[in-house]
């Protein structure tokens, strides 16, 4: 059995981080300004393994993604985003030379790794190297 895991890190400047924990300091999935605190950032959300560290299976992640997203629509909903701006993020990672998988990329890897599963009677085979990972990603399907 394969896993692939990581510690979080700190990547952009005023974003709250606990480096000991590698973890973005959260309230359910709202950021808050220190790990003691109960400030919330407002407009600011993390998921994953950045919201509690690398701990569950890929469901309990899942989970929490949707915890994480509920909140965003109830706040979306009482408009508490007040120093939220709106970005182009893919403009920012672009500019910054990120090389970001996109949702029709992310598709291109699950079809990639659904087929392969399926030339091996299996669900899905992963795609184990990141550096192929990202070919997959941004090979055009035609």
């Amino acid at each position: 059995m394969r896993s692939i895991g990581y510690k979080s890190i700190h990547i952009e400047e005023g974003i709250p981080f606990d480096i000991r924990l590698g973890v973005i300091p959260n309230i359910n999935g709202r950021v808050v300004e220190e790990p003691s605190s109960k400030n919330i950032v407002k407009g600011l959300y993390c998921s994953g393994w950045v919201k509690h560290g690398p701990v569950g299976v890929i469901v309990t992640t899942m989970n929490e993604a949707f915890a994480t997203a509920e909140n965003i629509v109830e706040d979306m909903k009482k408009n508490d985003f007040s120093t939220c701006n709106n970005m182009d993020v893919t403009s920012i990672l672009t500019q910054r030379g990120v090389n970001y998988v996109s949702f029709s990329d992310y598709e291109n890897i699950d079809i990639e790794e659904l087929f392969r599963g399926k030339q091996q009677n299996k669900p899905r085979e992963k795609i184990i190297s990141t550096a192929e990972m990202l070919v997959v990603a941004h090979t055009k399907k035609t």
